[in-house]
């Protein structure tokens, strides 16, 4: 997402518009605790232990709806980049959203669904000085397999009121 982001802010000339989804923008402190709880070097070990939260977040915990090989196929996705998978949410806290926000000029799509990220998405659509929030709040996890239809609409309406 933020790769889009800083496309749109160095390259206003190559983006025409911008549609993101949860956009996990948090101030200062929020950011540095999010960052010390997820951006923690981890070792890989012989333990399966060690993968019993994400176990449970992905296939226990799993969104209603969301089928158990769907939910096993992003477990998978998950553990592919262990023990590295740090790295995603280091770069992730110490990118500049606000200042990269706030540049953002042309229409921005902010897709907001029931999620802990929703809070967040609001405050970055302040930054953004031509954006439109939608609020979600039928989706509340797994949007992308159990809300393609509804994102796919939203886009598209979006996109040709741009054109239209």
């Amino acid at each position: 997402m933020f790769i889009g982001l800083e496309a749109a802010v160095r390259r206003p000339d190559l983006i025409r518009s911008l549609t993101l989804v949860g956009v996990p923008h948090f101030m200062s402190t929020e950011r540095e605790e999010r960052r010390i709880a997820l951006a923690r070097q981890t070792e890989l070990t012989e333990d399966f232990e060690q993968f019993r939260e994400r176990w449970n977040y992905f296939i226990s915990d799993r969104t209603p709806g969301l089928s158990l090989p769907r939910a096993f196929e992003c477990f998978v996705d998950e553990l592919r980049a262990y023990p590295d998978q740090w790295w995603a949410h280091e770069a992730l806290f110490t990118y500049p959203t606000e200042k990269s926000l706030s540049r953002v000029e042309c229409p921005v799509l902010i897709l907001n669904s029931d999620s802990p990220l929703a809070e967040a998405s609001r405050a970055a659509a302040k930054l953004i000085k031509n954006v439109e929030l939608v609020e979600m709040p039928t989706l509340t996890g797994a949007v992308f397999d159990l809300g393609a239809n509804l994102l796919g609409d939203t886009i598209e309406t979006f996109l040709s009121r741009l054109d239209g």
